[in-house]
């Protein structure tokens, strides 16, 4: 399991990342294409724990991917 993660802002400035989503869904995109470049199936999922992944990752927002 990959999980996708997103600073939202800047860590020295604090300033907010604009980009920093579609950064995340271009590297996802990638992700699924060389996996199937690979004979690979890649899918984002559901049905995990979002409240726990954020504790034991200290993210505010996941999103799982299985390879």
């Amino acid at each position: 399991m990959i999980f996708a993660i997103a600073r939202r802002k800047f860590q020295q400035s604090g300033q907010e990342n604009r980009h920093a989503l579609f950064d995340t869904g271009a590297a996802w995109m990638s992700l699924a294409l060389q996996a199937r470049k690979l004979g690979l199936y890649a899918h984002s999922m559901a049905g995990f724990d979002v409240e726990k992944a954020h504790k034991i990752l200290g993210v505010p927002k996941v999103i799982a991917v299985s390879v």
